[in-house]
């Protein structure tokens, strides 16, 4: 009908659109104002028209019997945007003024959200050369007192290692979002997997503390970054919030952000009995959790050095054998010490009797939280574990929820069995796990899930 193939999504949303009984004027309206601006006059009336033959031709196909009109909820309250979008939402009310990036699929739309409201907000923005620039800037901007960010996938997040090891041994707060694609190598850019889980979590040269979490919907997108932000500047060192192509960059609705309830912890700052003296300011001063007091340039009294190399209180390098024994246990302590209730508890969805398990991180979550009415059509009734916080790992809430089971799997999109072999690393599992894995690029469907768990069970 129109000699160009491209045309046929159009020809598919009018169909859907007269399947699931939405509203044509709506459709009309967003698609006049998508295209009129980018491809002209012509352009819309072809789409439109594209849209009538799909409208026209599923009438004809589907009696209206057999059609799932969606009930209308009120758009008041609501919001529709992006998990990348939601993150940098988050990082914005959480006080983020500078972020680097290097554009990459598909984390790019993070920063392309706050380019246009940073000014507004006295925040800078810096498209950098590369990943290793975009982190090492971030890290400087933080050292000089402002909460920072970047964001990055895949190839991006291997490049930014040596600068993710120097924010470990400086302990400077950065925040991480990292938006996972399908790898290895250049992968496919533009779809899903969750194959970067253990490069965060045990990525890099040296041992040093980092703190890993992952959102499962967009209110967590949100939430999770703002956390990330008072954990970073807390425990002073680089948090990474991790999600997903499928998350990151597909458009869902969700309750608009809470932003009365977004506080700000700038952690342990110096006062005039750390400063006072006339003594060199030590910047990692042994203490008994292992966090030292930070202060900013200009401070009085606060200046001190900064470098990779092992150093000692005051931050010059000593490389004697006690002082470094000392300086990797007082990192350690900083999560050490800390009890699970700093981080962020997971989350228990469906009947707490359910004997049959399934444990899952991020996006998921929705087709885990659907694919329980399709097991219960089965005859089996399901509970799943939501995992927010990967790092430090949440060993006894994962032995908890699996001591309940009689069974359980683990759901993750990836190859290998990542989020299985973590938690069988942590000695976190009292019985054998199975996996229901997807690695095609696509996001799980429910009937993956379900296929997935009734395969193993024979």
């Amino acid at each position: 009908a129109f000699g160009n193939e491209l045309y046929k999504n159009m020809i598919v949303l009018g169909g859907l659109g007269c399947v699931f009984g939405l509203d044509r004027g709506v459709i009309d309206d967003v698609l006049a104002g998508t295209a009129r601006g980018a491809k002209g006059r012509e352009a819309v009336e072809a789409n439109l028209k594209a849209v009538s033959l799909g409208f026209e031709a599923a009438s004809r196909l589907v009696p209206p019997d057999k059609r799932l009109p969606i009930e209308r909820l009120p758009d008041e309250g609501r919001l529709l945007l992006s998990g990348d979008e939601a993150m940098a939402f988050g990082a914005l009310a959480a006080g983020c003024r500078f972020f680097a990036a290097y554009p990459i699929c598909p984390a790019s739309e993070v920063w392309q959200w706050l380019v246009g409201r940073f000014p507004g907000f006295d925040g800078l923005l810096v498209q950098t050369e590369d990943e290793p620039a975009a982190l090492n800037m971030a890290l400087g901007a933080a050292l000089a007192g402002a909460r920072s960010m970047t964001s990055t996938s895949g190839p991006g997040g291997a490049l930014m290692m040596e600068a993710f090891s120097l924010a470990g041994m400086a302990e400077i707060p950065v925040v991480i979002s990292h938006v996972q694609r399908v790898g290895p190598g250049t992968g496919i850019p533009t779809k899903t997997e969750q194959s970067d889980l253990l490069l965060w979590v045990f990525g890099s040269h040296g041992d040093f503390p980092r703190i890993v979490l992952a959102p499962g919907s967009l209110e967590e997108c949100f939430d999770l970054t703002v956390k990330a932000f008072n954990l970073a500047e807390r425990f002073q060192c680089p948090v990474v919030v991790l999600t997903e192509q499928d998350m990151g960059q597909n458009l869902r609705t969700c309750s608009r952000f809470n932003l009365r309830a977004v506080t700000v912890d700038r952690g342990r700052l110096a006062g005039p009995e750390d400063l006072g003296g006339g003594e060199d300011f030590k910047r990692y001063a042994f203490t008994a959790d292992g966090i030292s007091p930070r202060s900013f340039p200009s401070q009085k009294g606060g200046r001190h050095m900064v470098e990779g190399n092992e150093h000692d209180e005051t931050g010059f390098r000593d490389e004697t054998e006690e002082n470094r024994a000392r300086m990797a246990e007082k990192r350690a302590r900083k999560l050490l010490s800390a009890s699970a209730e700093d981080f962020v508890p997971g989350c228990v969805w469906g009947p707490e009797t359910a004997r049959l398990g399934l444990v899952l991180t991020g996006s998921v979550l929705g087709a885990a939280l659907e694919s329980l009415e399709g097991l219960r059509a089965l005859g089996l009734e399901a509970k799943i574990l939501q995992i927010r916080t990967l790092w430090p790992f949440p060993a006894e809430e994962v032995r908890s929820f699996l001591s309940g089971c009689d069974e359980a799997y683990v759901v993750e999109n990836n190859f290998g069995g990542q989020l299985r072999n973590l938690i069988r690393s942590r000695d976190a599992s009292p019985r054998a796990l199975g996996s229901v894995l997807k690695y095609s690029g696509q996001a799980f469907q429910p009937s993956d899930i379900v296929r997935g768990v009734t395969k193993l069970r024979r």
